[in-house]
């Protein structure tokens, strides 16, 4: 009886052993990926200005090319008690010209009768090896700019698919955040705060 109680005992100890490496090697893994998918946050640069930040309730159309960074910054906005307004049929193929982007964006947002357009670009330079996102409303009555915030990071060159997109969703929301006066311009000095969801 006494050798079962020590072989039971054994076992406990080694399964348990065996869980809290588990679970270390997970944590492992988890960091190591998280890292490898997002750039480091401290090295995240901003600007923002601001005429004037749309009011609770103020709508907005959001026009950017890629469909993810639309509708990460439709979320963000959303989250802050603003109207997006959305079509439902998809939008037209806009022709390669100065200026074509942003006259068919205010051209839809006064047919959805929105106050405000809010353009969305993001680059690339692999270059340099950064990676940018602008943001940029106009008053849609008068075409004149509202506000607008940028935010750009070190990225490799060869960054793609997924990854691509969590960094620009990431840009997106810094830059928002800096313009609502959430996180400061410049570099952070604390990148403890999430600024994609602290404010939901």
């Amino acid at each position: 009886m006494y050798q079962l109680f020590l072989y039971l005992t054994a076992l406990r100890t080694f399964a348990s052993n065996r869980l809290v490496r588990v679970r270390w090697n997970l944590l492992l893994i988890v960091g190591l990926l998280s890292s490898g998918c997002v750039g480091d946050l401290n090295h995240i640069y901003t600007g923002g200005s601001f005429r004037a930040i749309p009011g609770e309730g103020t709508s907005l159309f959001v026009w950017a090319e890629d469909p993810a960074l639309r509708k990460a910054v439709q979320t963000w906005l959303q989250g802050h008690k603003l109207i997006v307004l959305d079509t439902a049929s998809p939008r037209q193929e806009v022709e390669s010209c100065d200026g074509c982007e942003r006259n068919a964006a205010l051209s839809q947002a006064r047919s959805l009768k929105a106050e405000q357009v809010v353009l969305v670009y993001s680059s690339q330079n692999k270059d340099t090896e950064q990676l940018t996102v602008t943001v940029q409303s106009l008053f849609v009555w008068n075409e004149q700019d509202a506000w607008s915030g940028l935010a750009r990071m070190d990225v490799p060159a060869d960054v793609s698919g997924e990854l691509l997109q969590v960094n620009l969703r990431l840009l997106a929301c810094h830059a928002l955040a800096t313009v609502w006066r959430y996180r400061p311009a410049g570099y952070l000095s604390d990148a403890s705060r999430d600024y994609c969801y602290f404010h939901l």
